[in-house]
């Protein structure tokens, strides 16, 4: 989503890996003294660009998941096709 800003970007990316606000706000490279950051990172999570931003990125990297899982899958399915071969030659 090309309307947000490097920090908030950070922060989503962050978010979306820590699922601390305040944390994320904080290492994205924002400033803030006392409860400001946990205020202002509650702030952008109400940021409609922002949510949007995160929705998009977890449905990215549902997919991704999921073919991740898929490919492994087949590697165990390789394997263990391997295994009985060996078993039945040996």
């Amino acid at each position: 989503m090309e309307n947000l800003n490097i920090k908030q970007k950070k922060f989503a990316d962050f978010y979306i890996e820590t699922e601390n606000a305040t944390a994320s706000y904080l290492r994205a490279g924002y400033e803030a003294e006392g409860n400001a950051a946990e205020a202002s990172a509650s702030g952008l999570l109400r940021n409609v660009m922002v949510l949007d931003y995160i929705k998009e990125r977890n449905e990215q990297l549902d997919v991704q998941f999921i073919a991740d899982i898929s490919e492994a899958g087949g590697f165990g399915r390789r394997l263990c096709g391997m295994r009985t071969q060996t078993l039945r030659i040996g």
